[in-house]
């Protein structure tokens, strides 16, 4: 009897590894890149925008936009003639509607705007909606997205322009507003 259990418990213990086996390996998934040196460098990598202080009456309903600002990313050190952009990263200060959460911190005895967001434009004045994840191409643009490319001058300089205003998203009330976006500078 104890040789029939054992031989029993050794064809279980066979018919359970090859199951497990059988499943083993159904595939692979290749991952390839390149390390480059880093080339293109930002100028300033910390800008501060300033918007200006605008009446709570222009922001009174729901789409209502005020306060448009200019602003560049300036870069240094690319390689002459290649084209140059930044990818805006989606966080959490990113609404589902792809523009830029107040974010004033409000335990100091500051008060926040409400329904006021901030939202990113490219050169021509089109939104720039940072919801979405734009494929990065090799050639150093931004698929499917309205951030601008630029080409790097003969002495390696480029510079992106946009431009940034406040955004109601209901009818506003009064107070500050903060907001940041981390951008990645993609070139090939």
């Amino acid at each position: 009897m104890y040789k029939s259990i054992m031989g029993m418990v050794t064809i279980g213990t066979v018919i359970l590894m090859s199951s497990v086996a059988a499943h083993a390996a159904d595939g692979q998934v290749s991952f390839n890149g390149e390390v480059i040196e880093n080339s293109c460098q930002v100028v300033q990598k910390n800008k501060v925008v300033t918007l200006p202080t605008v009446q709570r009456s222009a922001l009174d309903a729901a789409g209502a936009t005020a306060g448009v600002v200019p602003f560049t990313i300036d870069l240094t050190g690319c390689t002459a003639g290649s084209n140059v952009s930044v990818y805006f990263e989606k966080d959490s200060v990113v609404s589902s509607d792809g523009r830029l959460l107040n974010n004033v911190d409000t335990s100091g005895g500051d008060t926040a705007a409400g329904n006021v967001e901030v939202e990113l434009m490219n050169n021509n004045f089109v939104f720039i909606n940072l919801a979405t994840q734009p494929a990065i191409n090799t050639d150093g643009t931004v698929s499917g997205s309205a951030v601008p490319v630029s080409t790097a001058d003969s002495s390696g300089d480029a510079s992106l322009p946009f431009y940034a205003r406040y955004y109601a998203t209901g009818a506003s009330t009064a107070g500050k507003v903060n907001t940041y976006v981390n951008f990645t500078v993609v070139y090939p």
